[in-house]
């Protein structure tokens, strides 16, 4: 891969994940390395995060490429990962973004670093997926596609896209006023649910930051390059995991992923989502809830 581009690893309190990972990045030799981790959240994961700086200690002390930046602690995600992203960004203007508990495959860097030099300059490109929310799509067609739905496992963007995020959900009255999100998300149940969440995570009922990226991207009409499998594996989903304890599609990508995805077939050249995709991935994952569809309209009315 191309020594320019850095690889920002989030972590918290996984060290056989947390190694595992920076095992693979100088394997693959990322010449820049930035760790964040968070600090402990509660006294039942102090152990986990201790052992998991010294994972981190010990390889920093060994490999000078590798920068660390450790908070003593916890900010949680939604202030977390911004920070981090933002930490990467005063040195470069692209970063590959991968969270503990997920395992590039062999293809994932060299899509990467593909996508991001064929999509610098594009005003309608957000960022670069490398998950697949459905697991897989179209195989039949080019290696990947558009979407307006992001997925932060695996994933990739620019200084200029990421100057654009709207980290405190400062648009989010004015374009519910305006109806643009009932008119870009295309339907009542889609707007019900992302307002619903997105709700939450501004008034700081919900501990994240991906959605307020989903929603950064909403409100500039940028899509995201997403592979038609899955090139990475998610390993965190489960008891261990922070926030993810179950996920309705399988997240391992096939056995026979060289053979599915070959980095020399082209994307498409009209930079348009796929609705069909989006029509699955938000009944599917996003408004599939309907108590909490039922919740939020329940709370508006009284």
């Amino acid at each position: 891969m191309n020594a320019n581009i850095p690889v920002l690893l989030i972590t918290y309190k996984r060290p056989a994940k947390t190694e595992n990972l920076i095992n693979i990045l100088i394997k693959n030799n990322i010449k820049d390395i930035f760790i964040y981790m968070d600090g402990p959240s509660n006294s039942s994961v102090i152990e986990d995060c201790k052992n998991t700086r010294k994972i981190i200690e010990k390889f920093s002390s060994k490999y000078s490429n590798i920068k660390t930046f450790f908070k003593n602690k916890n900010v949680g995600m939604k202030y977390g990962i911004p920070e981090a992203i933002d930490w990467v960004f005063n040195s470069f203007d692209q970063v590959i973004i991968l969270e503990d508990d997920c395992v590039p495959s062999s293809e994932f860097f060299p899509f990467m670093e593909q996508m991001l030099n064929r999509y610098k300059s594009s005003s309608k490109i957000g960022s670069v997926c490398g998950s697949n929310l459905l697991s897989k799509w179209n195989l039949n067609k080019e290696n990947y596609f558009y979407s307006k739905y992001f997925n932060s496992w695996g994933w990739a963007t620019w200084k200029d896209r990421w100057q654009k995020f709207d980290r405190n959900l400062d648009h989010l009255e004015e374009m519910k006023k305006n109806k643009f999100l009932r008119t870009y998300l295309g339907s009542y149940r889609a707007y019900f649910y992302w307002h619903w969440i997105l709700s939450r995570v501004k008034n700081k009922k919900k501990d994240a930051w991906d959605y307020t990226w989903i929603f950064t991207n909403f409100i500039n009409k940028k899509l995201h390059v997403t592979p038609k499998i899955n090139l990475v594996s998610n390993v965190g989903i489960g008891l261990d995991s922070s926030h993810t304890k179950s996920y309705p599609v399988d997240y391992i990508p096939s056995n026979n992923i060289n053979n599915e995805f070959n980095l020399d077939v082209p994307g498409p050249l009209d930079i348009i989502t796929d609705h069909k995709f989006d029509e699955e991935v938000e009944n599917k994952i996003y408004s599939k809830s309907i108590q909490s569809r039922i919740f939020w309209l329940l709370k508006k009315i009284f």
